[in-house]
């Protein structure tokens, strides 16, 4: 199979891995037999020999979180008791590498700062009862504080 120059992304890289099993490993990875979809057949075999040369892992959980991200799905009319697994998305089809450029990644939840993550706690927080009356004067030294162990009022 000649080599193909296509953009450095996850799409990418994973359509030339798909592409590639199919002609040469097809007992791992490969296209359904309407090229709208690929089948994982043996992931272990896959994770083994196929994502490294592809990816910086060798994890098949975190190429099917990659594949999530960039909204695949996973097609759920797999007999049960079936090890393959099919993906699918409307612009991963076989011999359309036009379309990869179409797949973004998904942002399923706003990423939250650290501000913002501290003004919803600040938001969650439940004052006092509102008799309650705070001073603003510093805090009381260890003579200031009677035998009871309570802070003098005086």
């Amino acid at each position: 199979m000649a080599s193909r120059m296509l953009p450095d992304t996850f799409p990418a890289k994973a359509y030339l891995m798909i592409d590639n099993c199919s002609v040469e490993h097809p007992n791992v990875a490969s296209w359904t037999a309407d090229g709208t979809a690929f089948v994982v057949k043996d992931s272990a075999q896959l994770a083994t020999y196929h994502l490294p040369r592809y990816f910086k892992h060798s994890k098949f959980q975190s190429f099917v979180r990659q594949l999530n991200i960039y909204g695949f799905r996973k097609d759920t009319a797999i007999p049960p008791g079936s090890r393959e697994v099919v993906f699918r998305h409307d612009y991963f089809r076989q011999g359309r590498e036009d379309l990869l450029e179409s797949i973004k990644r998904t942002n399923k939840k706003p990423a939250t700062t650290r501000k913002s993550a501290t003004a919803a706690a600040a938001a969650k927080f439940v004052p006092a009862s509102p008799s309650t009356t705070y001073s603003s004067s510093p805090p009381l030294s260890i003579d200031e504080w009677d035998d009871n162990q309570q802070p003098s009022l005086q």
